[in-house]
């Protein structure tokens, strides 16, 4: 609204110049006021406050970052909460969203850090799951460990010591199938096994 305020105005006029000071109050007071909602780790409302700034001041390089440095502690947040919480589902969700916000470059050099840990946790739930013999959800868990490291620019589909008993496991259920004639099944467990081993 003060921007166009402004323009009407016309260039050069008292009125216009009124209409950019108070344009520049008003980011000003933003800003402030997302600086007080990092602080206090409210987010969301950080969040709110500096896409208004990055819209209204598209060429300004800090707010970009802060955006981003926002948004990585948004979704650090919320990604371990929901791993604590027994919900991987829910946090390999929120990372998948993540990784298509505009800001998703920048927040991934913010993330570099963690993302070893990231893929760590989803490794371990294979594990878990691999000992429960669970093997769908060990796959599941293993897969999304390999799609973690890939988004990060790691070592893409590097097999860990935690897929050997999967892959026994599953090794196993293809020589049984295989003996009982069930070829379906067992073509279906050989490519799970081609998959693990690219």
């Amino acid at each position: 609204l003060l921007d166009r305020l402004s323009a009407l105005a016309g260039v050069g006029t008292s009125a216009q110049q009124g209409f950019s000071a108070e344009r520049e109050q008003v980011l000003a007071g933003l800003s402030r006021d997302a600086a007080l909602a990092i602080e206090t780790q409210d987010y969301e409302k950080a969040r709110g406050m500096l896409a208004i700034l990055q819209q209204a001041k598209p060429d300004d390089v800090a707010a970009v970052e802060q955006l981003a440095a926002v948004d990585t502690k948004y979704f650090e947040k919320d990604f371990w909460q929901a791993l604590q919480l027994g919900r991987p589902d829910e946090a390999y969700a929120l990372l998948g969203s993540i990784s298509k916000a505009p800001s998703f470059e920048r927040v991934r050099g913010n993330l570099i850090g963690s993302a070893d840990v990231m893929v760590d946790s989803y490794v371990k739930l294979g594990a878990a799951a691999t000992q429960k013999q669970d093997l769908r959800e060990a796959h599941r868990r293993f897969r999304e460990a390999r799609d973690i490291r890939r988004l990060f620019g790691k070592a893409e589909n590097r097999s860990v010591p935690e897929e050997k008993p999967f892959l026994d496991l599953v090794h196993q259920q293809y020589e049984s199938a295989l003996a009982q004639r069930e070829m379906g099944l067992a073509w279906g467990y050989l490519q799970v096994i081609a998959e693990m081993q690219e």
